[in-house]
C-alpha cells in the first residue's frame, strides 16, 4: 500500500450501511478515534460492547477514544456523546466531521456534535426479543399506574433489561424479560377497567379549560390550582407515553422510563419552601421536561404559574 493510500481515510461497509440507517431516523452507536484536530478513525454499529468496538477502531491508529450515539433524519444527524461517560466538549469541529464523512464514506451529511446528560438506548427493534420486550411496555406502564409501591421495581427491570441488551448481555436479558412478564402478570390493573379515574381520555384538554370549568367562585386553598395542574400535566404524559408505548421503538422503553420519573417527580402536596423551591428548579432545569415540552406540549409554563406561593 503506499503512502497516499494509508493516508486516505476510510470506512468500513457496515459503518456506511448503518449511516444510512441514520438518514431513516434509526439511532445508531458510534466509536471514534481522534488526534489532534483529526478524525483518525470512525466505527458505526448497532449492538456490542463498547470496548470491542473500541479495539476495532484503534486497527485505524492511535489517539483519544470518544464513543456515543448518532441519531437525527435525513442529511442532518447529531453525534451524542454524554456527559455521563466523561465527556463535556466535542472531540474535533463539526466542519471536521462533515469533511471526513465525506471523504470516508462518501456521505454528503449535516452532521453535528451534541453533549448531553446521558446517552438514549439504543436497541434493534428487527430482534423478536426486543419486539417482545417493547410489547411489554404499555403494560409495565400501566401496571406503574395502578400499582405505585411497586413502580420503581418495575422500571428499575425495564430499564436494567434496557441496558443489557444495549451491552448486548443477551444471556442476562431472557431471564429478566420471563421475570418482567410474570410480575405484570401477578399484578392486576384496573386501566383497562376504566379503574383508574386519572386517565382522563381528553387529557391534553387546555389548562384553561379546566380552569374555567371548576372556578365556582369560592376562593381556594394555596395548593388547589398546582393540583389541578398537576393532574392535567399527568393525564397528558400518560396519553404521551401509552402513544410511544404502541409504536413500540427502539427508544420507547427509556422515554417511558423518563416520562415515569417526570410523573413521580410532580410533589402532590409541596407545603414547605424547599419543596416549592426543588419543584421550580426541577421544571426549570430538568432536560426531559424540556423535551417533552418541545415534542408533546408545555407542561412546564402552566406547573410553574401554579406553584404555590409560600416560598418566603
Amino acid at each position: 500500500m503506499s503512502k497516499g493510500d494509508s493516508d486516505k481515510s476510510t470506512m468500513s461497509d457496515e459503518s456506511i450501511g448503518l449511516l444510512e440507517d441514520v438518514k431513516k431516523g434509526k439511532a445508531r452507536k458510534f466509536a471514534m478515534i481522534c488526534k489532534g484536530t483529526s478524525i483518525v478513525s470512525l466505527v458505526v454499529y448497532k449492538k456490542g460492547s463498547v470496548e470491542k468496538r473500541k479495539k476495532e477502531a484503534k486497527e485505524s491508529g492511535k489517539g483519544l477514544f470518544y464513543f456515543g450515539v448518532i441519531d437525527g433524519r435525513g442529511m442532518e444527524i447529531s453525534f451524542k456523546l454524554a456527559r455521563a461517560d466523561g465527556f463535556d466538549s466535542a472531540p474535533v469541529k463539526n466542519v471536521t466531521l462533515k469533511d471526513y464523512l465525506a471523504e470516508a464514506a462518501d456521505l454528503k451529511f449535516k452532521p453535528i456534535f451534541e453533549i448531553v446528560d446521558s446517552l438514549q438506548l439504543v436497541l434493534d427493534d428487527s430482534d423478536p426479543l426486543v419486539q417482545r420486550f417493547l410489547a411489554l411496555q404499555e403494560r409495565a406502564f400501566n401496571a406503574c399506574e395502578a400499582h405505585p409501591d411497586r413502580a420503581t421495581e418495575i422500571n428499575g427491570l425495564c430499564l436494567s433489561i434496557g441496558q443489557n441488551f444495549d451491552r448486548d448481555e443477551l444471556e442476562q436479558v431472557v431471564p429478566q424479560i420471563d421475570s418482567l412478564e410474570k410480575l405484570l402478570a401477578s399484578l392486576t390493573t384496573n386501566a383497562s377497567a376504566g379503574g383508574n379515574p386519572s386517565q382522563n381520555p381528553n387529557a391534553q384538554t387546555s389548562k384553561e379549560e379546566i380552569s374555567e370549568s371548576n372556578d365556582d367562585g369560592e376562593p381556594q386553598d394555596p395548593l388547589a390550582d398546582w393540583k389541578e395542574t398537576r393532574t392535567w400535566a399527568i393525564d397528558g404524559l400518560r396519553d404521551v407515553a401509552k402513544a410511544i408505548a404502541a409504536e413500540r421503538h427502539q427508544e420507547s422503553a427509556k422515554a417511558i422510563i423518563e416520562l415515569k420519573a417526570v410523573i413521580a417527580n410532580l410533589t402532590e402536596s409541596p407545603t414547605t419552601a424547599q419543596q416549592v423551591s426543588e419543584l421550580r428548579r426541577y421544571l426549570e432545569q430538568d432536560d426531559v421536561v424540556l423535551d417533552v415540552c418541545e415534542l408533546a406540549f408545555d407542561i412546564r409554563t402552566p406547573l410553574l404559574n401554579a406553584l404555590p406561593q409560600f416560598e418566603n
